[in-house]
């Protein structure tokens, strides 16, 4: 029997949207923004499985301006990025981290 606080779970899979390469800041923005939407009512993994290249814009809009506290509580996951993309995200997030004033 499944709780009722328990929360759904939706995949996410650019790739059938974007193709196998991910570039643009609005495209990203768009990503991000429903990510977040669904976030709210669900628990949401963006599976990156065949992605092939990111663009830096595309990786700061899902990476970089994701809000830290649905990743920290898991609200919002990735899967499936290759070694690349996970160095672009850490990239990303290290370079958003040192532009907010302490």
């Amino acid at each position: 029997m499944t709780s009722s606080t328990e929360m759904t779970t939706i995949a996410l899979t650019p790739i059938a949207t974007h193709g196998p390469e991910l570039v643009g800041r609005a495209p990203g923005a768009r990503l991000r923004e429903e990510a977040v939407g669904l976030a709210a009512t669900a628990r949401v993994v963006i599976d990156l499985a065949g992605i092939e290249a990111m663009s830096p814009s595309f990786a700061d809009e899902i990476f970089g301006k994701l809000p830290a506290d649905l990743i920290r509580d898991r609200r919002i996951r990735f899967a499936n990025a290759s070694d690349e993309i996970r160095a672009l995200a850490r990239g990303v997030r290290g370079n958003r981290a040192r532009l907010v004033p302490a």
